[in-house]
């Protein structure tokens, strides 16, 4: 069974290296920078474990740190949110188990409150999975750009302001 539990700031590095695994994926949709080290650029990293509006959570198999979550409250529509995923990553050798499904829901189980998630449109795999996962939420769908954006509230709560 996965769980999910925070990122210590002891192992910041383990997780810089997963980061970089799944920036070069994401590569194929996004236009990535990198240094003379060939590592892609992440402006936001650091404050993950500096700032109180940043979450850097482990997806765990046991023991084994089969991916992360980065969770933040910055929507990229410029509404008020509670939470937004960043970035969401499993490893290949887990993925097509459920494994990422069954993780999200113990992270929004565990967070109520009105949710953004993004995802590039030719990232099929992305939409399979978000769309499975915010299907019993009746998720509000946009479509920005070559990104879908989808807003939707956790056991009915919303953000103070948040226009439906």
């Amino acid at each position: 069974m996965i769980s999910v539990r925070q990122v210590c700031a002891g192992e910041k590095q383990a997780l810089a290296t997963l980061l970089q695994d799944y920036l070069r994926e994401m590569g194929r949709f996004y236009p990535m920078e990198t240094d003379a080290e060939g590592r892609c650029a992440y402006p936001y990293f650091d404050l993950y474990f500096s700032q109180p509006d940043r979450e850097a959570l482990w997806l765990l198999l046991g023991e084994t740190k089969a991916g992360f979550a980065l969770l933040n409250r910055h929507s990229c529509l410029g509404e008020p949110i509670d939470y937004a995923v960043a970035e969401y990553y499993l490893l290949p050798a887990f993925r097509k188990k459920r494994l990422a499904t069954a993780a999200m829901k113990t992270i929004l189980g565990a967070r109520p409150g009105w949710w953004e998630i993004k995802y590039h449109v030719r990232n099929a795999a992305a939409a399979a999975l978000w769309q499975r996962v915010t299907m019993p939420f009746s998720p509000r769908r946009r479509d920005v750009g070559d990104e879908c954006v989808l807003t939707f509230s956790v056991r009915g709560e919303s953000c103070p302001g948040h226009r439906a």
